[in-house]
């Protein structure tokens, strides 16, 4: 209760002062704790209590997932950190308290008892992955932890076949590129990554998050919940500089695989007699060059820097259905089959290169890498 201010010499201090006294309401009540809507088993022997919110679960499937929580919840380890109340009981069985949510617990002990399967619906949702790959970390079970880590994999693949394969699936018709799915921004997965320790999602998500604008990456990122999010500095230097010597790469690839290059030894067309004819070839690649400098990787595919796909968009010009891809794009020249087998076999190798490289180029420790790519 406020008491107004007096004029006795022990209280008042000043014309505006006030004494302040407390008063505990001996009726007051804590939030109910209650049982959660799933997860309660009638023969668990162990109760969860996440918030207000408790869970009655199996203490021996617990174990089975993990070590680490099997020794932590072994009445006969107990010590000053272990959280395990033996004396509280909920319904007749030790509580377990733990600092999630109840809807974060909810989700890690769905999974443990029905594998991922069971929230099929949510599983793609990158926070729900988010919730997964922490609490597997933090409790350590192993399996649900590679799980979800495989199912990251998908979007931040290991290899340049699997990079493809996301790409491809995930393109449209018009091979527009869009971060308009929050759920997949590449900062997220990064600050992630670096999180849990899982460094085999970097690299590809490095050079995912490379393709946008630098402004943009430095700003950051504002999710639907409203929640911001930033790369480290030490990461936003590693992004730049990787996407310095991304941008290298594919100056160097024009200027060996497409200036003057010369035609194949096989050339159907170097030994015609026409003039226009013998230089097609020559010229188609000309033509390569001037198309990915002015517009694949520029504004009309809406990629600022994109080289992965350059490069192969280079020889999709060559391709039959270069027509498809919009008329400004579309080639008058066309190398012939010998010509453009020999760039298919140039543009598979430097591609492969490339991604062997991203490691290197964003600093990212991955001993592993080279030997998962090939």
């Amino acid at each position: 209760m406020v008491a107004p201010f007096t004029t006795d010499k022990l209280n008042g201090l000043s014309s505006n002062g006030y004494n302040v006294s407390l008063k505990v309401d001996s009726q007051a009540k804590l939030p109910p704790i209650s049982r959660y809507p799933s997860l309660c088993f009638e023969d668990g022997n162990l109760a969860i209590l996440a918030e207000q919110s408790y869970f009655l679960v199996h203490w021996g499937v617990l174990s089975h997932h993990s070590s680490y929580l099997d020794q932590l919840l072994n009445p006969s380890n107990f010590d000053a950190g272990n959280r395990l109340n033996t004396n509280d009981r909920l319904e007749g069985r030790p509580v377990f308290s733990v600092q999630e949510s109840p809807k974060d617990m909810f989700i890690l002990l769905s999974a443990l008892y029905d594998g991922l399967s069971t929230i099929h619906e949510e599983v793609n949702d990158f926070q729900t992955l988010t919730v997964l790959l922490r609490l597997s970390t933090k409790y350590q079970t192993t399996r649900l932890r590679l799980e979800t880590v495989t199912l990251l994999l998908k979007s931040w693949p290991l290899t340049l076949d699997q990079w493809d394969h996301k790409e491809f699936g995930t393109s449209s018709t018009s091979r527009l590129f869009s971060l308009s799915d929050s759920s997949l921004n590449p900062i997220m997965i990064i600050n992630l990554a670096r999180e849990v320790d899982v460094l085999q999602l970097l690299p590809s998500a490095f050079y995912d998050l490379s393709r946008q604008l630098p402004s943009s990456v430095a700003a950051g990122f504002l999710d639907s919940s409203s929640s911001h999010h930033q790369l480290s500095h030490e990461d936003l230097v590693r992004l730049l500089q990787g996407r310095e010597l991304a941008s290298r790469f594919f100056s160097t690839f024009i200027v060996n695989e497409l200036e003057g290059r010369p035609p194949s030894r096989w050339c159907y067309n170097s030994n015609a007699d026409d003039l226009e004819r013998k230089k097609k070839c020559q010229i188609a690649f000309e033509n390569i060059t001037i198309e990915l400098l002015r517009d694949v990787n520029g504004v009309v595919c809406n990629r600022t820097s994109d080289p992965l796909f350059a490069m192969g968009e280079g020889f999709n010009l060559q391709s039959n259905d270069a027509a498809t891809i919009g008329p400004r794009l579309s080639n008058k020249f066309r190398a012939c089959d010998a010509c453009r087998i020999e760039f298919a076999a140039a543009v598979d190798a430097a591609r492969q290169d490339f991604w062997n490289r991203l490691p290197e180029w964003f600093d990212v420790e991955i001993p592993a890498w080279r030997s998962s790519v090939q």
